[in-house]
């Protein structure tokens, strides 16, 4: 489901049956537990599903109406059983451990709390240090970009991108002509819309590439987020192909646009 449809199953709910297209039940999964706000809602019935006790203290929350309900449906005797009486307990050592931060004074709490987000910083900055000191085998001059089944050329490896937390692209100026590209229905998302797939531009190769991004953050494009599913790697000076699961896995380096 798309952004857009979810909100507008959100806004239906919020109507009521009075509203036009309202309703008063809304079947989800999980990720309503979190940021689901409906002052009418009087009822969260879980069915055959324990989060862990943040998640539960959550999911009751949506239930915003006054003597509101939660209910956790279960089979007796199952792991979902035991984990919810190990979360009611783990909820009751949680309201002690409140109580007794409360009971600290106000400058003994707030030093304890300064000690510890400096020690949270550091701990970051050697994080940075060490992806920053990553020692590569290649050099992205060496590497070539080709289909994983024809190997028909896609781009050089300095013409990678990554964008985003997560999608890397190939900013060649002319690789949309040398690829199959189909529309799709397109898919809304936050930062990101999906909007075609991009497959290999030889007619007698049906591998896909990745999808065609329309990016809404950083600057604003559409690009094939290319997937290590469906090309592999040309190193200079190797005499195969060199395959990676994800592009974590790569063993030389990809710029990256600043997000």
């Amino acid at each position: 489901m798309t952004d857009a449809e979810q909100r507008r199953a959100i806004g239906n709910l919020r109507k009521g049956l009075d509203g036009e297209n309202g309703c008063n039940i809304l079947v989800c999964t999980d990720i309503a537990q979190e940021g689901l706000d409906i002052p009418a809602c009087n009822f969260v019935i879980i069915y055959n599903f324990v989060s862990n006790e943040i998640g539960g203290v959550q999911a009751r929350g949506r239930a915003r109406a006054e003597a509101s309900k939660c209910y956790y449906i279960v089979q007796k005797g199952s792991i979902n059983e035991k984990r919810q009486l190990e979360n009611q307990e783990k909820e009751r050592i949680m309201d002690e451990a409140l109580k007794k931060v409360n009971s600290i004074p106000l400058t003994d709490l707030q030093c304890m709390i300064q000690s510890r987000q400096a020690t949270l910083h550091e701990e970051y900055e050697a994080k940075l240090k060490r992806k920053d000191e990553r020692i590569y085998e290649y050099p992205t001059s060496q590497v070539e970009v080709v289909c994983k089944e024809c190997k028909r050329f896609v781009c050089n490896g300095d013409e990678l991108l990554k964008k985003g937390p997560s999608h890397y692209i190939c900013t060649r100026p002319d690789f949309l002509e040398t690829v199959r590209y189909q529309e799709k229905k397109i898919r809304e998302y936050r930062t990101t819309d999906d909007i075609g797939v991009v497959k290999c531009g030889d007619p007698s190769c049906n591998v896909t590439y990745g999808q065609m991004v329309r990016f809404k953050k950083g600057s604003e494009m559409s690009a094939c987020a290319l997937s290590c599913k469906g090309i592999t790697f040309k190193i200079a000076g190797e005499a195969d192909y060199t395959p990676f699961s994800g592009w974590k896995k790569c063993t030389f380096p990809i710029r990256e646009e600043s997000y």
